[in-house]
């Protein structure tokens, strides 16, 4: 009688942790469907952090997953900026990923040739999918500044 129960419910939690991991991954998936994925990066042992854009929308989102679990722990997304996109050329994002570190990411159209950070880390610009991202270390941001092809510059101080 005691194995048999036992057996039952040793089946019956594994079955419910087959549940919650399939669920947790069919939930990834119905969010990769509508957005597609400009990073996923590492960003430390324990995390992975993946910057989305909205196929409609083109906003920017992020979610903070477990890389064990694949579970989200922190997610946001970016406001209503498109005029201010068409107006000048690029968005942004700041991403808090704890308090020492940060990610400070956009979107950027052909005007673009270079975005800096405090007016000296230069920012990766991907232009493929017209996408900039910078990680930054105990650094706070106060400036960004953009660097047109027509020698004209754009800043946004904090």
């Amino acid at each position: 009688m005691t194995r048999k129960f036992l057996l039952v419910i040793s089946l019956l939690c594994l079955a419910f942790l087959l549940l919650f991991r399939n669920s947790n991954i069919f939930n990834l998936e119905n969010k990769l469907s509508s957005e597609d994925i400009l990073l996923s990066k590492n960003s430390n042992s324990f995390e992975t952090i993946k910057i989305y854009e909205n196929k409609k929308t083109k906003f920017l989102s992020y979610a903070i997953y477990d890389r064990l679990t694949m579970k989200e722990k922190m997610s946001g997304y970016q406001g209503s900026c498109q005029p201010f996109y068409k107006e000048k050329g690029f968005s942004f994002l700041e991403i808090p990923l704890n308090k020492n570190n940060k990610v400070v990411c956009g979107k950027f159209d052909n005007r673009i040739k270079d975005i800096k950070i405090n007016d000296s880390y230069d920012c990766t610009l991907n232009k493929a999918n017209s996408f900039w991202f910078i990680f930054l270390n105990k650094t706070d941001l106060k400036k960004i500044t953009a660097h047109y092809y027509n020698q004209e510059k754009y800043e946004i101080t904090y």
